[in-house]
Protein backbone atom coordinates (compact mmCIF):
# COMPACT_ATOMS: atom_id res chain seq x y z
CA UNK A 1 0.00 0.00 0.00
CA UNK A 2 1.36 3.29 -1.13
CA UNK A 3 1.28 6.32 1.56
CA UNK A 4 0.84 9.69 1.16
CA UNK A 5 4.78 10.28 3.03
CA UNK A 6 6.18 7.70 -0.06
CA UNK A 7 5.01 10.19 -3.16
CA UNK A 8 6.49 13.28 -0.64
CA UNK A 9 10.17 14.08 -1.12
CA UNK A 10 10.68 14.85 2.61
CA UNK A 11 8.58 13.17 5.22
CA UNK A 12 7.01 16.04 6.86
CA UNK A 13 7.23 14.14 9.96
CA UNK A 14 10.67 13.83 9.82
CA UNK A 15 11.43 17.42 9.36
CA UNK A 16 10.06 21.22 10.82
CA UNK A 17 10.89 24.92 9.71
CA UNK A 18 13.68 25.83 11.80
CA UNK A 19 12.81 29.39 11.70
CA UNK A 20 9.17 29.25 11.67
CA UNK A 21 8.77 31.13 8.71
CA UNK A 22 10.29 34.15 10.07
CA UNK A 23 14.03 35.21 8.00
CA UNK A 24 16.07 37.51 9.96
CA UNK A 25 18.64 39.58 8.58
CA UNK A 26 22.10 39.74 10.01
CA UNK A 27 25.42 38.08 11.01
CA UNK A 28 24.65 34.91 12.60
CA UNK A 29 26.38 34.14 15.94
CA UNK A 30 25.06 30.93 17.25
CA UNK A 31 24.97 27.25 16.05
CA UNK A 32 21.37 27.54 16.19
CA UNK A 33 20.99 30.85 14.23
CA UNK A 34 23.77 29.37 11.67
CA UNK A 35 21.44 26.19 10.96
CA UNK A 36 18.50 28.26 10.42
CA UNK A 37 20.90 30.23 7.82
CA UNK A 38 21.69 27.09 6.36
CA UNK A 39 17.97 25.61 5.98
CA UNK A 40 16.77 29.34 4.39
CA UNK A 41 19.32 28.95 1.70
CA UNK A 42 18.70 25.18 1.05
CA UNK A 43 14.67 26.11 0.82
CA UNK A 44 15.30 29.14 -1.18
CA UNK A 45 12.93 28.89 -4.32
CA UNK A 46 14.58 30.33 -7.06
CA UNK A 47 11.27 30.80 -9.32
CA UNK A 48 9.02 33.56 -10.24
CA UNK A 49 9.65 36.82 -8.79
CA UNK A 50 12.01 35.75 -6.40
CA UNK A 51 14.40 34.64 -9.37
CA UNK A 52 13.57 37.30 -11.54
CA UNK A 53 14.32 40.04 -8.91
CA UNK A 54 17.33 38.58 -7.69
CA UNK A 55 18.37 38.72 -11.26
CA UNK A 56 17.21 41.61 -12.35
CA UNK A 57 18.88 43.68 -9.07
CA UNK A 58 21.92 41.46 -9.94
CA UNK A 59 22.20 42.34 -13.18
CA UNK A 60 21.77 46.23 -12.97
CA UNK A 61 24.46 46.40 -10.25
CA UNK A 62 26.83 45.15 -12.62
CA UNK A 63 25.86 46.73 -15.65
CA UNK A 64 26.36 50.06 -13.80
CA UNK A 65 29.32 49.25 -11.75
CA UNK A 66 31.64 51.87 -13.71
CA UNK A 67 29.25 54.25 -14.37
CA UNK A 68 29.12 57.47 -12.67
CA UNK A 69 25.75 56.35 -10.14
CA UNK A 70 24.53 52.95 -8.95
CA UNK A 71 20.77 53.34 -8.63
CA UNK A 72 18.96 51.48 -5.91
CA UNK A 73 16.48 48.67 -5.94
CA UNK A 74 12.69 48.89 -4.10
CA UNK A 75 11.62 45.54 -2.85
CA UNK A 76 7.76 45.19 -2.50
CA UNK A 77 5.47 42.62 -1.14
CA UNK A 78 2.56 42.10 1.50
CA UNK A 79 3.74 41.11 5.26
CA UNK A 80 5.11 37.90 4.80
CA UNK A 81 5.74 37.39 1.37
CA UNK A 82 9.21 36.61 1.45
CA UNK A 83 10.68 40.10 0.97
CA UNK A 84 13.18 38.88 4.34
CA UNK A 85 13.79 35.79 2.89
CA UNK A 86 14.63 36.83 -0.10
CA UNK A 87 16.93 39.74 1.20
CA UNK A 88 18.82 37.21 3.88
CA UNK A 89 19.72 35.16 0.40
CA UNK A 90 20.95 38.48 -1.45
CA UNK A 91 22.77 39.21 1.23
CA UNK A 92 24.51 35.81 1.64
CA UNK A 93 25.12 35.09 -1.95
CA UNK A 94 27.05 38.56 -2.30
CA UNK A 95 29.40 38.02 0.38
CA UNK A 96 29.54 34.31 -0.42
CA UNK A 97 28.95 33.58 3.49
CA UNK A 98 31.25 30.87 5.02
CA UNK A 99 29.80 28.40 7.33
CA UNK A 100 31.54 27.24 9.99
CA UNK A 101 31.79 24.20 8.57
CA UNK A 102 33.79 25.43 5.54
CA UNK A 103 30.54 25.56 3.47
CA UNK A 104 29.91 28.09 1.19
CA UNK A 105 26.50 30.11 0.50
CA UNK A 106 26.78 29.70 -3.16
CA UNK A 107 26.92 25.96 -2.51
CA UNK A 108 23.74 25.58 -0.94
CA UNK A 109 21.30 27.73 -3.07
CA UNK A 110 19.94 26.18 -6.51
CA UNK A 111 20.24 29.05 -8.85
CA UNK A 112 19.40 29.64 -12.41
CA UNK A 113 22.69 29.57 -14.45
CA UNK A 114 21.81 32.99 -15.49
CA UNK A 115 21.70 34.15 -12.11
CA UNK A 116 24.70 31.78 -10.88
CA UNK A 117 26.70 33.69 -13.66
CA UNK A 118 26.25 36.81 -12.19
CA UNK A 119 27.36 36.44 -8.94
CA UNK A 120 30.28 34.34 -10.26
CA UNK A 121 30.88 37.57 -12.34
CA UNK A 122 30.14 40.11 -9.36
CA UNK A 123 33.24 38.14 -7.28
CA UNK A 124 35.62 38.51 -10.17
CA UNK A 125 35.36 42.16 -10.04
CA UNK A 126 35.43 41.99 -6.40
CA UNK A 127 39.14 41.12 -6.55
CA UNK A 128 40.12 44.23 -8.32
CA UNK A 129 39.06 45.81 -5.27
CA UNK A 130 38.50 45.50 -1.66
CA UNK A 131 36.36 42.31 -2.01
CA UNK A 132 32.63 42.15 -1.41
CA UNK A 133 30.82 42.89 1.65
CA UNK A 134 27.28 42.90 2.68
CA UNK A 135 24.94 44.70 5.54
CA UNK A 136 21.67 44.25 6.00
CA UNK A 137 19.61 45.22 9.09
CA UNK A 138 15.74 46.97 10.45
CA UNK A 139 16.39 50.71 10.08
CA UNK A 140 15.73 50.86 13.59
CA UNK A 141 18.87 50.09 15.58
CA UNK A 142 20.43 53.87 15.34
CA UNK A 143 17.22 55.56 16.93
CA UNK A 144 15.47 58.00 14.73
CA UNK A 145 18.59 59.30 12.84
CA UNK A 146 18.56 57.83 8.92
CA UNK A 147 22.06 58.54 9.02
CA UNK A 148 23.25 56.65 12.82
CA UNK A 149 20.38 53.63 12.12
CA UNK A 150 21.86 52.85 8.07
CA UNK A 151 25.98 53.30 9.93
CA UNK A 152 24.64 51.06 12.72
CA UNK A 153 23.59 48.41 10.06
CA UNK A 154 26.82 48.56 8.12
CA UNK A 155 29.10 48.34 11.70
CA UNK A 156 27.19 45.09 12.70
CA UNK A 157 27.98 43.39 10.02
CA UNK A 158 31.59 44.69 9.87
CA UNK A 159 31.85 43.10 12.85
CA UNK A 160 32.13 46.36 14.61
CA UNK A 161 29.44 47.77 18.04
CA UNK A 162 26.25 48.73 16.78
CA UNK A 163 26.08 51.47 18.65
CA UNK A 164 27.85 55.34 17.28
CA UNK A 165 30.33 55.79 19.79
CA UNK A 166 31.56 52.63 20.41
CA UNK A 167 32.07 51.38 16.65
CA UNK A 168 34.39 55.30 16.20
CA UNK A 169 36.22 54.05 19.43
CA UNK A 170 37.16 50.95 17.83
CA UNK A 171 38.25 51.98 14.13
CA UNK A 172 39.92 54.35 16.36
CA UNK A 173 42.43 52.06 17.90
CA UNK A 174 42.60 49.93 14.93
CA UNK A 175 43.60 53.03 12.91
CA UNK A 176 46.25 53.84 15.55
CA UNK A 177 47.47 50.18 15.79
CA UNK A 178 46.46 49.91 19.52
CA UNK A 179 43.19 47.72 19.26
CA UNK A 180 45.05 44.43 20.19
CA UNK A 181 47.08 46.18 23.18
CA UNK A 182 43.90 47.75 24.80
CA UNK A 183 42.18 44.00 24.37
CA UNK A 184 45.23 42.27 26.09
CA UNK A 185 45.48 44.80 28.58
CA UNK A 186 41.63 43.59 29.53
CA UNK A 187 41.82 40.74 29.32
CA UNK A 188 44.51 40.53 31.55
CA UNK A 189 42.03 42.31 33.82
CA UNK A 190 39.70 39.53 33.58
CA UNK A 191 37.65 41.98 31.27
CA UNK A 192 36.89 42.11 27.52
CA UNK A 193 36.47 45.33 25.46
CA UNK A 194 32.98 44.40 24.68
CA UNK A 195 32.08 44.03 28.60
CA UNK A 196 33.75 47.46 28.96
CA UNK A 197 32.45 49.42 25.67
CA UNK A 198 28.67 49.81 27.10
CA UNK A 199 29.83 52.34 30.16
CA UNK A 200 33.01 53.28 27.97
CA UNK A 201 32.56 57.00 29.69
CA UNK A 202 32.95 55.56 32.91
CA UNK A 203 35.12 53.02 33.08
CA UNK A 204 38.42 52.95 34.80
CA UNK A 205 39.36 49.06 33.36
CA UNK A 206 39.00 50.69 29.81
CA UNK A 207 40.80 54.43 30.65
CA UNK A 208 44.00 52.35 32.26
CA UNK A 209 44.07 50.08 29.18
CA UNK A 210 43.91 53.19 26.95
CA UNK A 211 46.88 54.68 29.08
CA UNK A 212 48.53 51.36 29.10
CA UNK A 213 48.40 51.10 25.09
CA UNK A 214 49.43 54.99 24.67
CA UNK A 215 50.75 56.52 27.95
CA UNK A 216 50.23 60.12 25.79
CA UNK A 217 46.57 59.98 25.49
CA UNK A 218 45.69 61.53 28.50
CA UNK A 219 48.15 62.08 31.91
CA UNK A 220 45.35 60.09 34.20
CA UNK A 221 42.74 58.27 34.30
CA UNK A 222 40.27 60.69 34.99
CA UNK A 223 41.65 62.72 31.77
CA UNK A 224 41.46 59.40 29.86
CA UNK A 225 37.58 59.13 30.76
CA UNK A 226 37.33 62.92 29.58
CA UNK A 227 39.69 62.63 26.24
CA UNK A 228 36.59 59.44 25.92
CA UNK A 229 33.79 61.47 25.90
CA UNK A 230 34.55 64.32 23.88
CA UNK A 231 36.94 62.41 21.08
CA UNK A 232 33.71 59.90 20.75
CA UNK A 233 30.73 61.62 21.88
CA UNK A 234 27.28 59.43 21.71
CA UNK A 235 25.67 61.80 19.22
CA UNK A 236 21.74 61.51 18.31
CA UNK A 237 22.38 62.98 14.66
CA UNK A 238 24.77 63.21 12.34
CA UNK A 239 25.50 65.13 9.12
CA UNK A 240 26.03 64.31 5.92
CA UNK A 241 29.99 64.87 5.54
CA UNK A 242 30.58 63.15 8.93
CA UNK A 243 28.06 60.33 7.87
CA UNK A 244 30.03 59.80 4.89
CA UNK A 245 33.08 59.77 6.53
CA UNK A 246 32.67 57.16 8.85
CA UNK A 247 30.81 55.27 6.87
CA UNK A 248 34.19 54.86 4.48
CA UNK A 249 36.22 54.29 7.52
CA UNK A 250 34.05 51.56 8.23
CA UNK A 251 33.59 49.57 4.95
CA UNK A 252 37.57 50.48 4.10
CA UNK A 253 37.96 48.53 7.57
CA UNK A 254 36.31 45.43 6.20
CA UNK A 255 39.76 44.31 4.27
CA UNK A 256 43.46 44.17 4.37
CA UNK A 257 44.10 46.66 1.43
CA UNK A 258 41.99 49.46 2.76
CA UNK A 259 40.09 49.75 -0.21
CA UNK A 260 36.11 50.79 -0.57
CA UNK A 261 34.54 46.90 -1.45
CA UNK A 262 31.67 46.35 -3.64
CA UNK A 263 28.68 46.99 -0.69
CA UNK A 264 25.34 45.83 -0.53
CA UNK A 265 23.32 48.25 2.08
CA UNK A 266 19.61 46.36 2.61
CA UNK A 267 17.18 48.47 4.26
CA UNK A 268 14.79 46.44 5.55
CA UNK A 269 11.33 47.51 6.67
CA UNK A 270 12.32 51.31 5.12
CA UNK A 271 8.59 52.08 4.23
CA UNK A 272 7.66 51.28 8.09
CA UNK A 273 10.72 53.60 9.33
CA UNK A 274 10.08 56.41 6.96
CA UNK A 275 5.86 56.43 8.13
CA UNK A 276 4.55 59.56 6.86
CA UNK A 277 7.59 61.18 8.50
CA UNK A 278 8.79 64.02 5.36
CA UNK A 279 12.02 64.61 6.56
CA UNK A 280 12.81 61.35 7.07
CA UNK A 281 12.15 59.85 3.48
CA UNK A 282 14.11 62.99 2.32
CA UNK A 283 16.93 62.41 4.44
CA UNK A 284 17.46 58.74 3.21
CA UNK A 285 17.03 60.05 -0.13
CA UNK A 286 20.01 62.75 0.27
CA UNK A 287 22.21 60.04 2.31
CA UNK A 288 21.91 57.32 -0.87
CA UNK A 289 22.35 60.05 -3.18
CA UNK A 290 25.26 61.08 -1.32
CA UNK A 291 26.63 57.73 -0.93
CA UNK A 292 26.30 57.30 -5.05
CA UNK A 293 28.17 60.13 -5.48
CA UNK A 294 30.63 60.15 -2.73
CA UNK A 295 31.73 55.90 -4.19
CA UNK A 296 30.59 56.24 -7.43
CA UNK A 297 28.96 52.95 -8.12
CA UNK A 298 30.50 50.57 -5.57
CA UNK A 299 27.57 50.54 -3.21
CA UNK A 300 24.53 49.24 -3.89
CA UNK A 301 21.35 50.27 -1.63
CA UNK A 302 18.28 48.09 -1.07
CA UNK A 303 15.32 48.66 0.52
CA UNK A 304 12.44 47.13 1.31
CA UNK A 305 8.17 48.03 2.34
CA UNK A 306 4.73 46.90 2.05
CA UNK A 307 3.76 48.97 -1.16
CA UNK A 308 5.56 49.86 -3.95
CA UNK A 309 6.77 53.87 -4.41
CA UNK A 310 4.00 54.85 -6.55
CA UNK A 311 1.32 53.85 -3.40
CA UNK A 312 2.12 57.03 -1.35
CA UNK A 313 2.74 60.72 -1.90
CA UNK A 314 5.68 60.16 0.74
CA UNK A 315 7.11 56.58 -0.78
CA UNK A 316 6.97 58.47 -4.44
CA UNK A 317 9.79 61.14 -3.54
CA UNK A 318 12.20 57.95 -3.67
CA UNK A 319 11.11 56.97 -6.85
CA UNK A 320 13.91 58.80 -8.31
CA UNK A 321 16.52 57.21 -6.38
CA UNK A 322 15.30 53.85 -6.16
CA UNK A 323 14.83 53.22 -9.68
CA UNK A 324 15.01 48.86 -9.79
CA UNK A 325 11.27 47.18 -8.58
CA UNK A 326 11.02 44.13 -7.47
CA UNK A 327 7.59 43.01 -6.56
CA UNK A 328 6.46 39.79 -4.64
CA UNK A 329 2.85 38.83 -5.38
CA UNK A 330 0.54 35.96 -4.33
CA UNK A 331 1.81 33.59 -6.62
CA UNK A 332 5.20 33.51 -5.47
CA UNK A 333 4.32 32.22 -2.17
CA UNK A 334 2.51 29.48 -3.79
CA UNK A 335 5.70 28.30 -5.31
CA UNK A 336 7.38 28.42 -2.11
CA UNK A 337 4.82 26.36 -0.76
CA UNK A 338 4.88 23.65 -3.39
CA UNK A 339 8.22 23.51 -3.15
CA UNK A 340 9.54 23.37 0.06
CA UNK A 341 6.74 21.67 2.15
CA UNK A 342 4.25 19.97 -0.93
CA UNK A 343 7.49 18.57 -3.15
CA UNK A 344 6.59 15.34 -4.49
CA UNK A 345 8.88 12.33 -5.76
CA UNK A 346 9.55 13.02 -9.87
CA UNK A 347 8.82 9.30 -10.21
CA UNK A 348 5.72 9.08 -8.57
CA UNK A 349 3.82 11.85 -10.23
CA UNK A 350 2.21 9.92 -12.47
CA UNK A 351 0.67 7.46 -9.70
CA UNK A 352 -0.70 10.28 -7.52
CA UNK A 353 -2.53 11.79 -11.42
CA UNK A 354 -4.02 8.36 -11.75
CA UNK A 355 -5.60 8.40 -8.07
CA UNK A 356 -6.73 12.10 -8.47
CA UNK A 357 -8.61 11.50 -12.00
CA UNK A 358 -10.58 8.51 -10.23
CA UNK A 359 -11.93 11.01 -8.60
CA UNK A 360 -11.99 14.09 -10.84
CA UNK A 361 -16.26 14.06 -10.58
CA UNK A 362 -15.92 14.84 -6.97
CA UNK A 363 -13.08 17.30 -7.04
CA UNK A 364 -14.65 19.71 -9.55
CA UNK A 365 -17.41 19.81 -7.67
CA UNK A 366 -16.12 21.55 -4.19
CA UNK A 367 -17.10 24.67 -3.37
CA UNK A 368 -19.31 24.62 -6.46
CA UNK A 369 -20.73 28.19 -7.27
CA UNK A 370 -18.29 30.11 -5.01
CA UNK A 371 -15.73 32.33 -6.10
CA UNK A 372 -12.84 29.86 -5.11
CA UNK A 373 -14.39 27.09 -7.05
CA UNK A 374 -12.36 24.47 -9.27
CA UNK A 375 -11.57 26.05 -12.34
CA UNK A 376 -9.64 24.77 -15.58
CA UNK A 377 -6.23 26.34 -14.51
CA UNK A 378 -6.03 23.72 -11.32
CA UNK A 379 -5.68 21.00 -13.29
CA UNK A 380 -1.88 22.19 -13.57
CA UNK A 381 -1.16 22.53 -9.76
CA UNK A 382 -3.34 19.45 -9.01
CA UNK A 383 -0.35 17.52 -8.61
CA UNK A 384 1.88 19.87 -7.15
CA UNK A 385 -0.90 20.77 -4.32
CA UNK A 386 -1.65 17.19 -3.46
CA UNK A 387 -2.61 16.31 -0.59
CA UNK A 388 -4.64 19.91 -0.58
CA UNK A 389 -7.01 20.46 -3.27
CA UNK A 390 -6.26 23.99 -4.89
CA UNK A 391 -10.07 25.42 -4.26
CA UNK A 392 -9.33 24.03 -0.34
CA UNK A 393 -6.05 25.96 -0.59
CA UNK A 394 -7.77 29.52 -2.11
CA UNK A 395 -10.07 29.18 0.75
CA UNK A 396 -7.54 28.58 3.26
CA UNK A 397 -5.59 31.65 2.15
CA UNK A 398 -9.03 34.02 1.86
CA UNK A 399 -9.54 32.50 5.78
CA UNK A 400 -6.26 33.17 6.71
CA UNK A 401 -6.52 36.99 5.33
CA UNK A 402 -9.97 37.16 7.19
CA UNK A 403 -8.55 36.37 10.51
CA UNK A 404 -5.59 38.31 10.15
CA UNK A 405 -7.05 41.73 8.95
CA UNK A 406 -4.03 43.40 10.04
CA UNK A 407 -1.66 41.43 8.36
CA UNK A 408 0.74 40.49 11.63
CA UNK A 409 0.95 37.05 10.97
CA UNK A 410 2.62 36.86 7.77
CA UNK A 411 1.02 34.90 4.91
CA UNK A 412 3.92 33.00 3.78
CA UNK A 413 5.01 31.66 6.94
CA UNK A 414 1.22 30.91 8.61
CA UNK A 415 0.62 28.78 5.64
CA UNK A 416 4.04 26.90 5.53
CA UNK A 417 3.50 25.76 9.02
CA UNK A 418 -0.55 25.14 8.60
CA UNK A 419 0.27 23.06 5.11
CA UNK A 420 3.16 21.14 6.70
CA UNK A 421 0.98 20.23 10.10
CA UNK A 422 -1.88 19.05 7.89
CA UNK A 423 0.25 17.06 5.63
CA UNK A 424 1.81 15.28 8.61
CA UNK A 425 -1.32 14.50 9.80
CA UNK A 426 -2.41 12.74 7.00
CA UNK A 427 1.43 11.44 5.68
CA UNK A 428 0.83 7.79 6.78
CA UNK A 429 -2.37 7.31 5.32
CA UNK A 430 -3.21 5.82 1.82
CA UNK A 431 -2.58 7.83 -1.27
CA UNK A 432 -5.67 9.33 -2.35
CA UNK A 433 -6.30 11.02 1.37
CA UNK A 434 -6.67 14.76 0.89
CA UNK A 435 -6.48 16.82 3.64
CA UNK A 436 -10.15 17.73 4.93
CA UNK A 437 -10.83 21.46 4.27
CA UNK A 438 -12.10 22.13 7.92
CA UNK A 439 -8.45 21.73 9.35
CA UNK A 440 -8.50 25.41 9.02
CA UNK A 441 -10.83 25.94 11.55
CA UNK A 442 -8.73 23.43 14.43
CA UNK A 443 -5.89 25.22 13.36
CA UNK A 444 -7.40 28.80 14.03
CA UNK A 445 -9.85 28.29 16.26
CA UNK A 446 -7.99 29.67 19.11
CA UNK A 447 -6.73 32.35 17.48
CA UNK A 448 -9.98 33.27 16.09
CA UNK A 449 -11.24 33.51 19.44
CA UNK A 450 -8.16 35.72 20.14
CA UNK A 451 -9.48 38.25 17.93
CA UNK A 452 -12.93 38.02 18.63
CA UNK A 453 -13.61 36.96 14.96
CA UNK A 454 -15.59 33.39 16.92
CA UNK A 455 -17.64 34.12 20.07
CA UNK A 456 -16.78 32.41 22.66
CA UNK A 457 -20.88 30.78 22.73
CA UNK A 458 -20.17 29.76 19.08
CA UNK A 459 -16.77 28.12 19.71
CA UNK A 460 -18.46 25.83 22.31
CA UNK A 461 -21.54 24.91 20.08
CA UNK A 462 -19.05 24.02 17.82
CA UNK A 463 -17.14 21.83 20.35
CA UNK A 464 -20.16 20.13 21.50
CA UNK A 465 -21.45 18.95 18.11
CA UNK A 466 -17.72 17.58 17.79
CA UNK A 467 -18.39 15.48 20.71
CA UNK A 468 -18.36 12.06 19.86
CA UNK A 469 -21.87 11.60 21.39
CA UNK A 470 -25.83 10.68 20.23
CA UNK A 471 -25.81 14.25 20.02
CA UNK A 472 -22.80 15.28 18.13
CA UNK A 473 -23.66 15.83 14.49
CA UNK A 474 -19.75 16.84 13.76
CA UNK A 475 -19.10 13.85 15.26
CA UNK A 476 -20.82 11.73 12.76
CA UNK A 477 -18.85 13.85 9.97
CA UNK A 478 -15.95 13.19 11.50
CA UNK A 479 -16.19 9.40 11.71
CA UNK A 480 -17.19 9.04 8.10
CA UNK A 481 -14.23 10.98 6.93
CA UNK A 482 -11.83 8.53 8.50
CA UNK A 483 -13.98 5.66 6.90
CA UNK A 484 -13.61 7.48 3.31
CA UNK A 485 -10.88 9.13 3.87
CA UNK A 486 -9.58 7.47 0.49
CA UNK A 487 -11.49 9.85 -1.57
CA UNK A 488 -12.88 13.04 -0.39
CA UNK A 489 -13.69 13.71 2.79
Amino acid sequence: MTLVRDVLARDPSSWAIPNLGVAKVGQPRTDEEWAVLRYELDAFVAEGEYATGLGRIMDNYLKNLDKPSQPAAWLSGFYGSGKSHLIRVLESLWADRVFPDGARARGLVHLPDEIAVEFRELETRGQQFGGRFAAAGALSAGGTSVGLSILAIVFAAAGLPEDYAQARLVLWLRDEGLLDAVRSHLVAEGRSLEAELPHMYVSERLAKAMLAARPTFATSVAEASKALRTQFPSDKTIDESTFLQVLEEALRSTNKAREIPLTLVVLDELQQFVGDDTDRVNEVQQLVEACCSEFRSRILFVGAGQMSLGATPILQKLLHRFTVSVALQDRDLDRVVRSVVLRKRPERSKEIEAVLDQVSGEISRQLAGSGIAPNGADQEFLVADYPLLPARRRLWERFLRAVDTAGRAGQLRTQMRVVLDATREVAGRELGVVVPVDRIYDEQESALQQSGALPAVTAELVSDLAKDTENGVLAWHRNERQDAGRSLP
